[in-house]
């Protein structure tokens, strides 16, 4: 596929978003596309999830998000 394109995801910090990040990064992007997350935050949202993003810079703890 592709290498020159943008795939644009939408994303919370749902667990069940995390898992569909992890899939398209895994399975759409190809070295050299562009990856847009779409983030949604509810009023509701928990800090310590937002913090962890802050400080690893990753949603999936402990996974960066880039492609080896």
């Amino acid at each position: 596929m592709g290498g020159n394109r943008t795939v644009g995801i939408g994303m919370d910090y749902s667990a069940s978003s995390k898992v569909a990040v992890r899939w398209a990064v895994d399975n759409l992007v190809d070295s050299g596309d562009r990856i847009v997350l779409i983030h949604v935050q509810s009023g509701k949202s928990d800090h310590a999830q937002k913090q962890l993003w802050e400080d690893s810079g990753s949603l999936v703890k402990g996974t960066p998000m880039s492609k080896a």
